[in-house]
C-alpha cells in the first residue's frame, strides 16, 4: 500500500458553529458573499474551495437558508475564512465567465434557468443548491435547505480534504456519531510519546503514532469514533501500542532513544515529525512502525473504521510479510 505523502497545514477551530436563528424580516447573511468572477480570480491567487449558493427570488427556503444558516456568526465566519462564498441567482440575466466560458440566459421557458446553474446543476434544478468546488475544480453537489447542524460535516468533508479519502455518507455518520450521538464505545488502550518512551515494550507488537492537532475535526473524529470502533479497538490492543502525538506539542520529547525538541524558527510542527514520517504529511496521520521500530507505512487522511480494519489485519498479522497489499485486499 503507497502513501500519499502531502503537506497540509489548516487552521480551523475545534468548535461546534453555534446558529442564530433569524425567521422573520428580510434575507440577511452574515457571509461575505463575493461575485463569481471575483472568486474565481482569488482562488488563482490564494487556492481556497468555492462554496455557491444557488438560489431564486421565489425561492422562500433559499430565503430561510439566508436567515438561519448564514446567519449564525460561527458558521458565517468559518465560510468567510476557508472557502470564496458565491451567491448565485440561477435565473438571472447577467453575462458571467467562469474557466474562460462565457454563460448566458438564453431566456428559454417560463422560468428561464442561467446557463451557467444548468452547467453546475445539470438536471437536478432544485433551490436552494450548495455547490462546493475545490482548487482542482473537483465538485460537490448538496440540493436542500441545510441547517447548521446538517452543514457541519459537509463543509469540514471539503475544507480538510476529507473527500479525497472516504464518501461523504461514512465521514457524516462519524461526525454525528463523534459530536452528536456520543455513545462511544471504550477507547484502545493508547499512550503519550513520554509514556511509550518508558514502557518496557513487548517486542512482538508493532506500534502506531497518531499525528493530531486540536483544530483537526477530521482527527477529532477517529480519535472518539474510529479507534474505539469494536472491531478495530480489538485489533489494536491485540497487536500494536497506539501513541498519540499533538504535532504543535511544545515540550521536548524522546523517539527511539533520542531526544526531540518543539519546532524552531517559526515552524509550528514539532522536530520530531520529521523522523517520525519521512517528511512531509496530511492530518490526519497514522505511522505504523515495526517491533524494531521501522517505519514500514504512512497512511494519510481520515480513515473509516471498515478501511483500518482491514489495515491492522494487514500488518497486525504479520499479512504483509507475504502478501502484498493489493493481494491481500484482492482476496477479502
Amino acid at each position: 500500500m503507497k502513501p500519499k505523502v502531502i503537506l497540509f497545514a489548516l487552521l480551523i477551530p475545534v468548535s461546534l458553529f453555534a446558529q442564530q436563528v433569524q425567521i422573520q424580516g428580510e434575507p440577511q447573511s452574515l457571509v461575505k458573499w463575493m461575485s463569481l468572477e471575483e472568486a474565481e480570480k482569488a482562488v488563482r491567487e490564494t487556492p481556497k474551495p468555492l462554496l455557491i449558493d444557488f438560489y431564486t427570488d421565489w425561492c422562500g427556503w433559499c430565503k430561510r437558508m439566508m436567515m438561519t444558516t448564514y446567519s449564525s456568526p460561527d458558521f458565517a465566519s468559518y465560510i468567510n475564512q476557508w472557502f470564496y462564498p458565491v451567491k448565485f441567482n440561477a435565473e438571472t440575466k447577467d453575462t458571467v465567465f467562469y474557466r474562460d466560458t462565457m454563460f448566458v440566459n438564453r431566456s428559454l421557458g417560463a422560468r428561464p434557468v442561467h446557463d451557467f446553474a444548468l452547467r453546475m446543476l445539470g438536471q437536478q434544478l432544485s433551490y436552494p443548491t450548495t455547490v462546493f468546488i475545490t482548487p482542482d475544480y473537483r465538485q460537490i453537489n448538496a440540493p436542500g435547505y441545510m441547517e447548521v447542524k446538517n452543514m457541519e460535516p459537509l463543509v469540514v468533508y471539503v475544507v480538510e480534504n476529507i473527500f479525497r479519502s472516504v464518501g461523504y455518507d461514512d465521514f457524516r455518520t462519524a461526525f454525528q456519531n463523534t459530536f452528536y450521538e456520543q455513545t462511544h464505545n471504550p477507547d484502545p488502550m493508547h499512550f503519550s510519546l513520554d509514556e511509550y518512551a518508558s514502557l518496557k515494550k513487548d517486542t512482538s507488537r508493532k506500534t502506531i503514532v497518531f499525528l493530531f492537532t486540536n483544530w483537526c475535526i477530521g482527527c477529532k473524529v477517529m480519535k472518539q469514533t474510529v479507534f474505539n470502533d469494536t472491531a478495530v479497538s480489538r485489533l489494536i490492543n491485540d497487536n500494536f501500542y497506539l501513541v498519540y502525538f499533538d504535532i504543535e506539542s511544545k515540550h521536548p520529547v524522546e523517539w527511539n532513544h533520542s531526544k526531540y525538541l518543539p519546532g524552531e524558527n517559526g515552524n509550528p510542527f514539532h522536530s520530531v515529525i520529521n523522523v517520525l514520517t519521512g517528511g512531509g504529511f496530511q492530518l490526519p496521520t497514522m505511522v505504523i512502525f515495526d517491533n524494531q521500530l521501522k517505519r514500514i507505512d504512512l497512511i494519510t487522511n481520515f480513515t473509516p473504521p471498515v478501511f483500518l480494519k482491514m489495515v491492522l489485519s494487514y500488518y497486525g498479522e504479520n499479512i504483509y510479510l507475504k502478501k502484498s497489499w493489493q493481494e491481500f485486499t484482492g482476496s477479502r
